[in-house]
This record gives C-alpha cells, sequence and structure tokens, in this order.
C-alpha cells in the first residue's frame, strides 16, 4: 500500500480566464511534460508547466480553419500531435506542439468518438456507437470498444455490447448505463487494452492484446454499496450535462433520468501507468483505493489518496511518466486539475517488484 496526495491544483472560481474551467473533456501530460486541458466551453487547450502556470492556449470558439464549435475529446499523440474530436467543426482536428493546425485528420460529422487514448504513433482506442441489422429483426443500437488508426472506422473491435431498451427508460437512463458506467483505457507502448463493462454488483476488468485477442479477466470480490441521495443526485446531474454537451452544449436540451442506478459502481476508473500497471479505481470503497495490476494481470499493489475523504471517487484520473493528474466530473463544483504525487510507501516497478 502507498499513499497519495494532492499537491498542488489549477483552477479558479473567478479570476484570470486562462485558469478559469467550464467543462473539462480532457486531460493528460504531453510527451514533453506540459499539462494538456480540454475544455468545452471555452472551446480551447490550455498548457500549463509543471507549476501550473499557463503556457499557451491553442484554438478558440469559432467555425473557421482551426477553431472548435463543441469539443468532446482529446488525443495526445506520442510524437506531440493533438487531436480534438469535434464533429461540428469537421471530425479530429490536429494541432502540433507550438499549436499550429494541422488540418482535420479524420472526417466525423456525428457518432463521436468517446473517451480516446493514443496507442502508436497515429492511432487511439475509444469508444463508438453504432446500429446493427439482421434481416427481419428490428435494429439494434451497438455500443463498442475499437482501435482506431487514423480512421473513423476501427480496424479491431474488442468489446461489443448491444444496447436493450426498455419501455419505462428515457435517454438518461439508457446513457447512464451504456455510456457513462463503462471504463476503458490502453498501455500506449504495448497497445493492451482493458475494459470494465458496468455490472450491479462485479469487479471484472476484461483484457486484450492488441490483435483483440482476449485475455483472462482480472476479478475480485467486492460487496454491493448503496449510493446516497447526494451522489444519486449528483450522477444525473452529470449524465445530464454530458448529453448536452452531446447534443452540442444546449443548456435547454431536456434529459431525464427516470431511474437512476442505486449502487456504487464498482469499478469506477482505469488507467496504466509508465511502468505498464494498470490502475483501478474501486468505487465500492469509502475513500479512492486503486488496485495496481501488473501486465501479467497479478494483483502488485494498492494506493490510496489521502485528504479527500470519497470526493475524489467522481475524478477522473490519468497516471504516466511524468505523473498523476486528475479533475472533478461533478458539474456543480468550480473544476480544477489536481496534481498529485507519492507520499508514502512504494509504488510497483515493472515486472512487479516493489
Amino acid at each position: 500500500m502507498c499513499t497519495l496526495s494532492v499537491v498542488d491544483s489549477i483552477g479558479v472560481d473567478m479570476g484570470d480566464s486562462s485558469y478559469v474551467f467550464g467543462s473539462i473533456e480532457g486531460l493528460g501530460h504531453t510527451p514533453a511534460g506540459r499539462i494538456a486541458v480540454l475544455d468545452r466551453v471555452s472551446a480551447d487547450i490550455r498548457l500549463f508547466d509543471d507549476e501550473g502556470r499557463i503556457v499557451r492556449r491553442i484554438s478558440r470558439r469559432g467555425s473557421g480553419p482551426g477553431e472548435l464549435m463543441n469539443p468532446l475529446g482529446m488525443i495526445l499523440h506520442p510524437d506531440g500531435r493533438m487531436g480534438v474530436i469535434d464533429p461540428w467543426s469537421g471530425g479530429i482536428l490536429a494541432f502540433d506542439t507550438s499549436g499550429a493546425f494541422l488540418g482535420v485528420e479524420v472526417e466525423v460529422l456525428s457518432n463521436a468518438h468517446l473517451n480516446p487514448v493514443a496507442v502508436g504513433e497515429s492511432s487511439f482506442v475509444a469508444g463508438r456507437t453504432r446500429v446493427h441489422v439482421d434481416e427481419g429483426e428490428q435494429p439494434v443500437l451497438e455500443l463498442y470498444l475499437g482501435r482506431f488508426p487514423g480512421t473513423a472506422e476501427p480496424d479491431v473491435v474488442y468489446w461489443l455490447k448491444p444496447m436493450a431498451f426498455e419501455v419505462a427508460e428515457g435517454a438518461g437512463d439508457v446513457a447512464q448505463r451504456y455510456f457513462f458506467s463503462n471504463s476503458w483505457t490502453a498501455d500506449p507502448a504495448s497497445g493492451r487494452v482493458y475494459a470494465a463493462p458496468f455490472s450491479e454488483t462485479d469487479y471484472r476488468i476484461l483484457r486484450f492484446g492488441p490483435d483483440g485477442t482476449e485475455l483472462s479477466p482480472l476479478e475480485r470480490e467486492v460487496a454491493a454499496v448503496r449510493k446516497t441521495d447526494e451522489e444519486i443526485a449528483r450522477d444525473v446531474e452529470y449524465v445530464q450535462q454530458k448529453l448536452r454537451s452531446l447534443e452540442g452544449g444546449d443548456p435547454g436540451y431536456s434529459v431525464q433520468v427516470n431511474d437512476p442506478w442505486p449502487y456504487r459502481v464498482p469499478v469506477a476508473d482505469l488507467d496504466v501507468d509508465a511502468a505498464g500497471n494498470l490502475w483501478a479505481l474501486n468505487g465500492t470503497l469509502p475513500e479512492p483505493v486503486f488496485d495496481i495490476w501488473s501486465p501479467d494481470g497479478e494483483l502488485v499493489g494498492k494506493a490510496v489518496l489521502v485528504g479527500f475523504g470519497s470526493r475524489p471517487l467522481s475524478w477522473e484520473f490519468t497516471m504516466g511518466e511524468h505523473g498523476i493528474l486528475a479533475y472533478d466530473t461533478d458539474p456543480a463544483l468550480c473544476q480544477r486539475v489536481y496534481l498529485i504525487e507519492r507520499t508514502g510507501g512504494r509504488l510497483p516497478q515493472p515486472g512487479g517488484q516493489r
């Protein structure tokens, strides 16, 4: 077990607009160690140094070349290129390390790629939907996880989930169970892919080789934990905010969640560190505890984030060679980027050594 602590943060309620975030849609370190933040409301990428000082802002809201309308995701490639997913601006827009616009790399006018992770030089792993039609049967909407080699369509599909609609379910209920309660990530170095599909009570992480070969899953026994009323209300607001963003950010877009999911998700977040270890946030505990799995599937350690209670259970985390970052997805709070460091114990090293 090691302990983690927040050592600094970026973001203010009011003041310099470079430090005010409206809706963070992407976060990570560039290869040079800059902190890159994609903000949907201001429609730009902001680069900060390792002390949280603004370096530059890339793009802005508009309809001209290289401008953004409604950015929904960011891809940080190993050569320093930055991709922004924005179907309203033509697809996936590319920028170089200086912020210069390189053009639309992939044309996508609808059905945006979800939660992308760069693998290799130009490929990325992301979620997407498609409609499957069998002769004589009703069309079925499917959510799938694929690898996209600089294309709109995948060359490998790792995992697929048909979306079964109940009569009583609204768009918000379906989105909560299918879109926003599944976690996935990939190891940029090896191309290995991990997915934790939405489950009522099961702690189960699927593993895949780069070519789609399914490996043995990672599983643990966990007890089901009911959400508090406050947690349910926060989840409903998050689903509504995310669906509004997917519809262009219209604040008048009405989304109903008639039957919000009452239990905590066993695996709340996934990411891979620079050593190739998978970090899985256990969503059933009263404080944020990560299970750390080796590339071979061995549970080699744990890490607990101290000082914030249960609040970081709604954070999105990213791990890499330049450190750990996180941001709070709760739209009711002032969004900040948190810089996190190990403050006690040891982290697992490559090969499962500690």
